[in-house]
C-alpha cells in the first residue's frame, strides 16, 4: 500500500533527519521532542549531523525542535527551528536541512525546495 493508504497511517516509515552547516564556522545543536532529547552536537562547515524516528500514527503529532548557534555568535544568541514537524513534513522519509546564518533550507534531490526564517 502506498504512502496514501491506511497501512501508512497505521505504520509509518522510519524518518531521517539530516542537518548540514553551511556556515564557514562550527554550529553547536541541541534537538528534542516532547519524549526524546538528543543531546548537543558540534558540527564543522559541510558536515551533517543525522538521527532517525518513527513518528506517531495516525495523530500527526510528532515534533523535533533545535536550537541552533554558530560559534562566531554570542552565548545568548540562539535560532530556534522545528526541523520536523509531522504535519508538514509527512511525506519526508529522509528530510534534509542546510542550515546558514540566514535560515534552514529543505533539500530535495539535492536541491533547495524551500527556506524557512528562524523561529
Amino acid at each position: 500500500m502506498g504512502k496514501g493508504g491506511k497501512a501508512w497511517i497505521l505504520f509509518p516509515p522510519k524518518v531521517t533527519v539530516s542537518i548540514t552547516n553551511k556556515a564557514d564556522q562550527d554550529l553547536t545543536l541541541h534537538c528534542k521532542s516532547k519524549t526524546e532529547d538528543l543531546g548537543v552536537h558540534t558540527i564543522k562547515l559541510n558536515e551533517s549531523y543525522e538521527f532517525k524516528f518513527k513518528p506517531a500514527p495516525i495523530l500527526d503529532i510528532t515534533l523535533y525542535f533545535c536550537g541552533f548557534r554558530w560559534s562566531s555568535e554570542s552565548a545568548t544568541t540562539l535560532h530556534r527551528f522545528d526541523i520536523y514537524e509531522e504535519r508538514r513534513d509527512q511525506w519526508c522519509t529522509e528530510c534534509s536541512w542546510r542550515l546558514t546564518p540566514d535560515g534552514p533550507c529543505v533539500e530535495g534531490h539535492g536541491e533547495i525546495k524551500h527556506c524557512y526564517l528562524w523561529k
